[in-house]
């Protein structure tokens, strides 16, 4: 069997700057969705499912991610008088392949529509590209729009693709045929394609469409459907840069203020517990925070943040068993060196399997690469 070899040290600074800046973009994915105060003071059941297509163009692969939340909107921190929504919401995987590394979270609406995560694993880009959807407004559809049935033209900023580029659209707004309790928005690219640029690769927006639902009377956006299609090219390669977010209302309560005060609470107790398991926190409370999970979960195991807790104490048993081990990577490396290295199997460009084991007794130079 093939076996572990020391690898070369990347400079820490530049790891750091580089971590730094995927965070960045990852937070910085822009869209257009509405406002919707109705969220206000309520309690509401979602479904989302993202559907992310990258890779090359001759052999595209998708990845799906279905998710359940229990989500509640209230007034954000800066309170009533500066406006906007904090969204406090725990996360119960859709299928087994549909994986959070934090199953719970918050973030905040600002009252211009600026989203912004208080509390989000960087490496969630599937829930956090939804949820800048569902609860997003960086370029809001304005309420008159809405309320006067309007059609027009427009241009918007498209989420996920690294450029500034703004593309027209033609939108239309109408009471939905089969509910007029609701109203329907739908917006889609004018022209065949849309060419942009990115360092040094050409983006082509292929097509964009936008569906959305609201309640009429309160303007709560209840589904959406939102798609974009685009290929980027450079460097003699073309790779796909598709996207398809669904978003469905199950349930929506409103709450009383001592109901949400609790939820609050809850969430306070638990934010310093998923804080701990956050990549890059420090790592000398964690027994304390073992204790606050469980006793947490003594007293709230049937409670609304229920789910929450196998993910938590899993990812919290982790992390105590990385205490004592090197942080040099050089110094973890050498003790892999001369071990078994684990066996896997994988399909290349031409869809061939290749296997691990296949070269045992040859030295083996693995390289894992993506496109985020």
């Amino acid at each position: 069997m093939p076996q572990w070899l020391p690898a070369t040290r990347t400079n820490p600074k530049l790891q750091s700057r580089l971590n730094v800046g995927c965070i960045w973009i990852g937070l910085c994915v822009l869209t257009m969705v509405t406002a919707s105060p109705a969220n206000a003071q309520s309690r509401r059941q979602l479904e989302l499912t993202t559907t992310i297509t990258s890779g090359q163009e001759h052999r595209p692969r998708s990845l799906e991610t279905k998710l359940s939340l229990t989500a509640w909107s209230m007034v954000g921190s800066g309170g009533a008088r500066k406006g906007g929504e904090r969204v406090i919401y725990v996360i119960k995987p859709g299928s087994k392949k549909s994986k959070v590394r934090l199953p719970l979270g918050c973030l905040e609406v600002s009252k211009k529509g600026r989203v912004q995560m208080q509390l989000a694993h960087p490496m969630d880009f599937a829930l956090s590209s939804g949820l800048r959807r569902v609860f997003g407004i960086v370029e809001a559809i304005p309420e008159q729009r809405l309320r006067e049935l309007a059609s027009g033209d427009d241009r918007i900023q498209i989420a996920g693709l690294r450029t500034n580029a703004r593309v027209p659209v033609s939108y239309e707004c109408e009471i939905n045929p089969d509910d007029p309790s609701q109203l329907i928005y739908r917006a889609e690219l004018v022209g065949d394609s849309i060419k942009t640029s990115y360092l040094n690769s050409q983006v082509e927006i292929q097509s964009v469409k936008q569906t959305l639902i609201y309640d009429k009377e309160t303007l709560r956006l209840i589904q959406g459907t939102w798609e974009r299609k685009a290929l980027r090219t450079g460097n003699g390669s073309s790779t796909r840069l598709d996207e398809l977010v669904e978003f469905q209302e199950i349930e929506h309560k409103a709450l009383s203020p001592a109901e949400l005060s609790d939820v609050n609470k809850q969430f306070a107790t638990l934010e310093k517990v998923a804080i701990g398991t956050l990549p890059g926190e420090a790592k000398k409370d964690l027994h304390q925070l073992t204790s606050v999970l469980e006793a947490y979960t003594k007293t709230h195991s049937d409670g609304e943040f229920a789910s929450a807790i196998p993910a938590l104490t899993t990812a919290l048993r982790k992390q105590l068993a990385k205490i004592g081990e090197p942080k040099d990577p050089d110094v973890k490396g050498r003790k892999l060196v001369g071990k078994k290295a684990p066996d896997f199997k994988l399909q290349d460009l031409t869809g061939r399997d290749v296997s691990l084991a296949d070269f045992a007794g040859k030295i083996v130079m693995v390289t894992f690469w993506g496109y985020a």
